[in-house]
């Protein structure tokens, strides 16, 4: 089986954060504005509330991640730095690493 990799800067992961939850807002806002029922409106708000702060949440995480990549580099240490995202681990080899 092949697995497409998608190689992600922690700039570009930051933007599309952002990109991600300005379009849940604006799909937030359809809700609002087009679903009638109480009940339903509600719970898509939430869910869609939910998913906001679950990506700016993991987006202060990449930051934390990038702060911690960046000490060990500056300290000599180019080992692999692992660094977990929405439950998934995310190696970090810096160049002239030996793992």
């Amino acid at each position: 089986m092949v697995f497409a990799v998608l190689a992600l800067t922690l700039e570009s992961a930051k933007f599309l954060v952002i990109a991600l939850a300005l379009g849940l807002l604006v799909l937030g806002y359809l809700v609002f504005k087009f679903i009638k029922e109480v009940t339903t409106k509600a719970i898509l708000l939430l869910v869609i509330g939910g998913l906001i702060l679950g990506m700016w949440s993991q987006r202060t995480q990449m930051d934390d991640c990038g702060d911690q990549v960046i000490a060990k580099a500056k300290l000599g240490d180019l080992t692999t730095t692992s660094c977990s995202f929405f439950g998934f681990d995310a190696k970090v080899n810096l160049p002239g690493g030996g793992d």
